[in-house]
């Protein structure tokens, strides 16, 4: 069974004013015969450490509020660079995808510039007589396919003599 508290703690802890701390004392002076300067000094002694529990409690509200106004800033600046960092990953992914995206279309493109290259820088093809096929042994299951054919630019040959000669440039071959 807890002890009961005694009239001073009671008094202290519900933070009761100085005036009614005096009216106790009196009360008490009146119950208590020959004690009347002790109960004095035992009030005095109480108002004293009321007064500075109340000081204390003030000094403990204005910093609990000091480190509240903290937190809330601290908390702020939390919550914005969360925000600027989403921000920053939403524009990292989109520069990702572009990037992705410019390169597959540099790898179309440069195929593309390699084979213009190719076939700008490949020799004519010149035909004597009998055609590429009969000559170079090409099977006929490969495709010739001819973009441009000029015949050589000279005067035709009289009969029975060798045909002109033919240029065939960026003749391409599939299979």
């Amino acid at each position: 069974m807890p002890k009961p508290k005694s009239k001073k703690s009671e008094i202290v802890e519900q933070g009761e004013t100085n005036s009614q701390l005096a009216f106790v004392s009196q009360q008490r002076g009146k119950h208590a015969s020959g004690n009347s300067g002790h109960d004095e000094n035992e009030s005095a002694n109480l108002a004293i450490i009321l007064k500075e529990l109340r000081d204390f409690r003030k000094d403990n509200d204005v910093k609990l509020t000091t480190i509240h106004e903290d937190i809330n800033k601290a908390k702020k600046r939390i919550e914005e660079a969360e925000e600027r960092i989403k921000e920053a990953e939403s524009r990292i992914q989109t520069s990702e995808d572009a990037v992705a995206e410019l390169i597959k279309l540099q790898m179309q493109l440069q195929a593309k510039v390699v084979d213009l290259e190719s076939r700008s820088r490949r020799d004519n093809v010149r035909i004597y007589e009998r055609l590429l096929r009969e000559n170079l042994s090409v099977p006929t299951t490969v495709e010739l396919r001819v973009e441009r054919a000029h015949r050589a630019v000279v005067p035709r040959p009289p009969p029975g003599c060798s045909p002109r000669d033919q240029s065939w440039p960026s003749c391409q071959a599939t299979e």
